[in-house]
């Protein structure tokens, strides 16, 4: 697969971002797959793992069918659109123009995703610790 510079930089930064994130956390059960893994071993890794944490994408929706024990962090979307399993506990604030993406063409926040900023880091990891000692 060829790359432009500027797709190349934007992988690089996220890579980057996402290494600060789990270092911050400081768990070694948290591993930071950014930019590395094949579809195939995606699906290999959220099938074996306790939990996973993320926002409302593609690999969350694929834990969601694995029965992935799952924290999802919704803004832009609103989670009734969606067959949550048991397996799944929801963040979501739904603000003034949240789910912007069903009620909109262009966020009203113009990208600064209020929405996804109100969910609080120790509130996720909170429920985070609670779920992985019933795993």
């Amino acid at each position: 697969m060829n790359f432009t510079q500027t797709q190349i930089t934007k992988i690089l930064d996220e890579i980057e971002y996402t290494n600060k994130v789990t270092l911050a956390v400081g768990d070694n059960r948290i591993h930071n797959t950014a930019g590395i893994l094949s579809l195939k071993d995606l699906l290999n890794l959220i099938r074996n793992s306790q939990m996973m944490i993320s926002n409302d994408s593609g690999p969350m929706h694929l834990a969601f069918a694995l029965g992935t024990t799952t924290i999802g962090l919704f803004g832009p979307c609103n989670p009734i659109h969606y067959n949550i399993p048991d397996s799944a506990i929801i963040f979501y604030k739904q603000i003034l123009c949240s789910p912007c993406v069903h009620n909109s063409l262009r966020a009203p926040c113009k990208g600064n995703n209020r929405c996804m900023k109100e969910i609080c880091v120790e509130e996720v990891f909170e429920k985070a610790l609670i779920l992985l000692e019933s795993v």
